[in-house]
């Protein structure tokens, strides 16, 4: 237990101090133990810093699972916007729809679509079609998941035209359950473009998860991006913190 609450209170302190930018945690989306039907969930993010500099970030957050006993899918939309001094500095939309069917018994399919805009990464819009393998290797506190996959890549970036690639898309990601309150999921990603092996993304996601009770909890998110060739102008690196409130139906 002081193990737990040591963990909680270095995350939160990190969080408190660092800027707070949207970025959607996908992997974090995902429920192993759902009953079969809808399952649905408001989150919602605010950050707030006054005195010398005004900052206001919001994000709200809604996802909406279905469960079949031979499948299932999801569906993630969010919307971001922060201010300093009465000026924007973000502006984010974020559309995920997957569908995930049992092939066999250590193995499931996967078959998803993303859309995006950011115009302060100068991204006018990114839409993603997939396809993949997904293989668990669970433990009872420690689940291991192995993907692999390709996404055909239509993104149109401010200043560049179109750009139309295909990308493999590839993860490894760890759930452990810390108690049965606290848990943690931790998702590193390669995506790779198959005709310019220099045109790579790596991204790196993590979510604490605290449950307050059987309709409420409270995530903290930490997500790291590195583009090897971003936009012109653009940082190949993010990094972003965010926490908030969910709220399960």
């Amino acid at each position: 237990m002081i193990r737990s609450v040591a963990i909680f209170v270095v995350f939160l302190l990190f969080t408190l101090s660092s800027p707070l930018f949207a970025q959607v945690n996908t992997e974090n989306f995902r429920k192993s133990d759902l009953a079969p039907g809808f399952h649905n969930a408001l989150n919602l993010n605010f950050g707030a810093t006054t005195g010398n500099t005004r900052v206001v970030t919001t994000r709200l957050q809604f996802r909406s699972d279905y469960v079949e006993q031979t499948y299932r899918g999801f569906f993630v939309g969010s919307y971001s916007q922060g201010s300093t001094g009465g000026t924007d500095f973000q502006n984010e939309s974020f559309i995920h729809v997957r569908v995930v069917p049992d092939l066999l018994e250590n193995l499931k399919g996967e078959i998803f679509y993303q859309q995006e805009q950011n115009p302060f990464r100068n991204l006018t819009s990114r839409n993603l079609v997939g396809a993949g393998l997904r293989a668990p290797i669970t433990r009872p506190t420690l689940k291991l998941y192995v993907g692999i996959g390709l996404m055909w890549e239509n993104e149109r970036v401010a200043g560049e035209g179109l750009n139309q690639l295909l990308r493999s898309t590839n993860y490894v990601s760890l759930h452990r359950s810390i108690d049965d309150r606290i848990s943690f999921v931790t998702t590193e990603y390669f995506q790779v473009h198959l005709g310019n092996y220099g045109d790579f993304r790596l991204l790196s996601e993590n979510a604490l998860t605290f449950r307050i009770t059987d309709a409420m909890q409270w995530s903290l998110d930490l997500n790291a991006r590195y583009d090897h060739q971003p936009p012109p102008g653009i940082s190949p690196y993010d990094l972003s913190v965010t926490n908030g409130l969910s709220i399960h139906f």
